[in-house]
């Protein structure tokens, strides 16, 4: 590790470009997003030089701000993942290349974009060498919190990502709040709430389905994947719902099939095939019952069935 290099980021860390309120002082956002980034390649989250945008991220920057406790500002962090261009060594990529601050912009509307569209940072090689250094780390993160913290008195403490996860899946899973009202127009909500509920969706609907499809109850995964997926019964690109009982656990086949109306299900589950396949029983077998989640306050709800059998299914 070289002093002169740590010097350099040290300063470029305690000096970052800040909106100021009056009231409240300055935007703690782009200190707390380094943070958690340190803490991302700290734990192995972070094992290339291409930041994404993941909930494991997101939540590691909820946690240090919960610890932290700035007054006055909401927590969110989208604008400095935007906004750290500004300081040089927070470098937009999209699938490897630097774009343009232009469509740099234009992609940091929305976590979603920047995810769909292979959205991501890279850090300057010479910072990105110097973060594998753990005595490198140590002394930015001590002068990130020297310096826009000062009234953190001791460490704060930094969970790994998979606890993090976990606890917000029970958090959804236990805590999912009403079920939207279906309407005719439906405008996607931003935010950081709004993203997580969204990328986190399949993993609800896999664990309430105890990661089996609840036509064939075929479950196959491994360690990173599952052939089990997470269906929207009301339609995502027009309802933006991600509400537990808007989901049902499907395999591919099964999935593939439900969207194009293949087959639906009534309000007592079962499950009702289109007249041109009823004989095919070897794909889906007519009026036979759909597995509900373990949970049966999450099964699937009957308004968003209705209007699928109404919209989607084909008799």
């Amino acid at each position: 590790m070289q002093t002169t290099t740590l010097q350099k980021y040290i300063t470029a860390f305690t000096s970052l470009r800040q909106n100021k309120h009056y009231a409240r002082g300055f935007a703690p956002h782009k200190p707390i997003l380094l943070l958690a980034v340190l803490q991302g390649i700290e734990c192995g989250l972070i094992q290339q030089n291409c930041i994404e945008v993941s909930p494991q991220l997101l939540l590691l920057f909820k946690n240090i701000w919960h610890e932290l406790q700035p007054k006055g500002w909401h927590c969110a962090m989208l604008n400095p993942f935007r906004h750290l261009v500004s300081e040089g060594f927070w470098l937009p990529m999209r699938q490897y290349a630097k774009v343009t601050p232009e469509e740099w912009a234009a992609a940091t509307v929305s976590f979603k974009r920047l995810q769909d569209e292979g959205y991501s940072v890279a850090l300057e090689p010479e910072l990105w060498n110097l973060l594998q250094d753990v005595v490198a780390r140590n002394a930015l993160r001590s002068a990130l919190l020297h310096v826009y913290f000062p009234q953190q008195q001791s460490d704060i403490k930094l969970p790994k990502p998979d606890e993090l996860l976990q606890k917000e899946l029970q958090k959804l899973i236990n805590h999912p709040g009403p079920f939207p009202r279906i309407q005719t127009q439906v405008h996607e909500t931003r935010g950081d709430e709004a993203y997580l509920r969204s990328a986190l969706f399949p993993r609800v609907i896999r664990s309430l389905y105890s990661e089996a499809c609840s036509v064939c109850a075929l479950s196959l995964r491994t360690e990173t994947s599952s052939l089990v997926q997470a269906a929207h019964i009301l339609p995502h690109s027009q309802f933006h719902n991600d509400h537990p009982c808007n989901g049902i656990a499907l395999c591919q086949n099964h999935h593939w099939g439900f969207d194009r109306g293949v087959f639906t299900i009534d309000n007592q589950y079962n499950i009702i095939v289109c007249s041109s396949l009823q004989h095919r029983t070897d794909y889906v077998q007519h009026d036979s019952k759909l597995h509900l989640p373990y949970l049966p306050e999450y099964a699937p709800s009957p308004e968003a069935l209705e209007w699928h059998r109404e919209n989607v299914f084909h008799e």
